[in-house]
């Protein structure tokens, strides 16, 4: 009876386990979109096979990724969705970011001396554009860059003092796009290839033709290259006459250049640049100076090279650069002068601070007057008030007796008129 009771519970039981429905699982739906159209969407790290805009049905009810991946374009950022039961639901709409792609970059070294100018080349690259040399610590920024019909970057970097090795080259999208050039750049150490230590001279008025001296070491005597070089601006070439390992003589044309200071630059190879003294582009307007001239105290006669010019202060212009003497000249105080050097598109200052003159003490005189001990005695005539007679004639003939007695008679005629007085 017993027996008969368990098979009767247990075939129950299996009757009612067969009727009892068998639990389903939660399914809901999620629905995808990007812009542009036609991205694969990864679920779960897996591809769907689907592309936008699609919605994706049968999806276990829970927290899952989406990602979506397009040819040309940066993978979208990983996106979380929650899923219900029987519900559709909606993935954030997705705009992709365009991907640049880089093939390379010239040169792809440079001396850590100074900048360097480089063209790189790539696809989808939109502007404003930033390009970036990193060697995982550091990073240089590139500057003035500019894309030249989508496919190429004109940019420039300061890799002066830059660690020797090589560095990535980064490229960043104005849509956030990126690509990078793993280890594309070389900076190599100025210590170990060619040097640029001077420029002679170092200014030249524009649309001139500057002949130029630059010193250094390493260059090549057959093919060394002669750059001015300024961020934002096209290299000037210059003309290589003659060749030496430690300098080189040439001509820069400068015909509608613009004004400024520039870079002197050689390619040491011919290929490879090293740069080093600053050279300046002077304006045609500036190619005199001027000289001011200004003492203490003022109105002293200011003289250029002994040739007198104008009472100070006062500002000489368009001089000739070189360097000249400037003297001063004042009434009641010393001489001054000095040197002066003009530059071209300057003024040199000329102040004078002039010293007084230092008269020497004044003393009484040491001798005195002494009357001279002889007298000079002069001689006194009593005028006489006796009337002399008119002589005669005088004859060169014999006197005659008659001439005698009237002398004679004259004589005592005298006699008598003194005794009575």
């Amino acid at each position: 009876m017993k027996r008969m009771k368990l098979m009767i519970f247990l075939i129950a039981l299996l009757l009612a386990t067969i009727t009892v429905p068998a639990p389903v699982s939660a399914v809901g739906n999620v629905a995808v979109t990007s812009s542009p159209a036609g991205a694969a969407i990864w679920l779960d790290g897996t591809s769907t096979g689907q592309v936008t805009p699609y919605t994706l049905t049968n999806v276990t009810a829970g927290s899952h990724t989406i990602i979506l991946k397009l040819t040309g374009y940066t993978d979208s950022p990983s996106q979380t969705v929650s899923v219900t039961d029987n519900a559709t639901a909606t993935a954030q709409a997705t705009t992709l970011i365009s991907a640049p792609t880089l093939s390379g970059i010239s040169p792809t070294n440079g001396i850590n001396n100074g900048p360097v100018s480089v063209t790189i080349t790539g696809t989808g690259f939109l502007s404003p554009i930033t390009v970036t040399l990193t060697n995982g610590s550091t990073s240089i920024a590139g500057a003035n860059n500019i894309i030249t019909g989508g496919t190429s970057i004109a940019s420039s970097f300061n890799i002066n003092g830059a660690a020797p090795g090589t560095w990535n080259v980064v490229v960043l999208n104005s849509d956030g796009g990126t690509a990078t050039l793993q280890n594309g750049f070389t900076v190599v150490s100025s210590s170990s290839v060619a040097t640029v230590t001077g420029i002679t001279p170092t200014s030249a008025a524009a649309n001139t033709t500057a002949t130029v001296t630059i010193t250094g070491t390493g260059f090549s005597t057959s093919n060394a290259k002669i750059r001015l070089i300024r961020t934002g601006y096209n290299d000037i070439v210059g003309t290589v006459g003659t060749y030496a390992t430690t300098q080189l003589t040439g001509t820069i044309d400068l015909t509608s250049q613009s004004p400024g200071d520039y870079t002197a630059c050689v390619l040491y190879d011919g290929t490879n640049r090293v740069c080093g003294p600053t050279f300046t582009i002077n304006a045609a307007t500036d190619v005199n100076g001027s000289i001011a001239f200004t003492s203490n105290p003022t109105g002293a006669g200011a003289y250029l090279n002994n040739v007198f010019q104008a009472r100070t202060p006062y500002t000489l212009t368009n001089v000739t650069p070189g360097t000249y003497t400037v003297t001063y000249k004042l009434t009641g105080y010393q001489d001054l002068s000095q040197q002066v050097t003009v530059t071209a598109g300057n003024t040199a200052d000329a102040y004078g601070y002039l010293p007084t003159v230092t008269l020497a003490p004044t003393t009484a005189p040491t001798s005195i007057y002494t009357v001279p001990t002889t007298v000079r005695t002069v001689a006194t005539t009593k005028k006489s008030t006796i009337k002399v007679p008119t002589p005669w004639p005088t004859s060169t003939t014999a006197k005659s007796p008659l001439d005698l007695f009237v002398i004679l008679g004259a004589a005592g005629l005298a006699i008598a008129v003194m005794r009575k007085h």
